[in-house]
């Protein structure tokens, strides 16, 4: 990340100083491919790893404003890769964003996350937890809010086509930089 990225983030209004400064010493910038694969080795099924690695990279977009295709599909497809040795709590109710961060904070998520999810604005970017939480709760896209630096992740399923909307995962190898 050079500095006239981590001043144009200062400029954003989601990020304060201090976030760009953790940001950039996890050395951090938009749709981080490395920590798509830390989050492949803490949460995915061994033997689904590389498919979803590849999906999740493959730019095959025919319209503008739009997930790639693959990456649509692999995000989708994520309920069903998530290795369910690291679910440790589950729920078929939506927690409210206050407990959904409360119960993050109290697991070593500090205020800064990484996103994956079907909602565009909000996929492969860092942002502070309030924000993703706010944003991604209640909207019905499937999603995974990977909290930093601990690993500690809410995962988000469709409701309607969903068996386990919602659970709590912590990962299965140590999650650090």
């Amino acid at each position: 990340m050079t500095w006239s990225m981590v001043e144009s983030l200062c400029s954003l209004s989601v990020f304060s100083a201090d976030d760009v400064a953790s940001l950039y010493s996890w050395g951090c910038n938009a749709l981080d491919i490395e920590m798509e694969k830390r989050i492949a080795r803490a949460f995915i099924y061994k033997n689904k790893r590389d498919r979803f690695l590849f999906e999740m990279s493959k730019n095959d977009t025919d319209t503008f404003g739009k997930l790639p295709k693959a990456r649509f599909n692999a995000i989708c497809k994520l309920e069903n890769m998530i290795d369910k040795s690291c679910c440790i709590m589950q729920s078929t109710k939506n927690p409210s964003p206050v407990e959904l961060i409360e119960i993050m904070s109290a697991n070593g998520v500090e205020k800064m996350c990484y996103v994956l999810s079907e909602y565009i604005d909000f996929d492969g970017i860092y942002v502070r937890l309030d924000l993703a939480v706010d944003k991604l709760q209640w909207n019905g896209f499937p999603s995974l809010i990977v909290g930093l630096p601990s690993g500690f992740s809410h995962f988000k399923g469709e409701s309607y086509a969903s068996t386990q909307p919602n659970c709590f995962l912590q990962p299965l190898e140590k999650f650090d930089k």
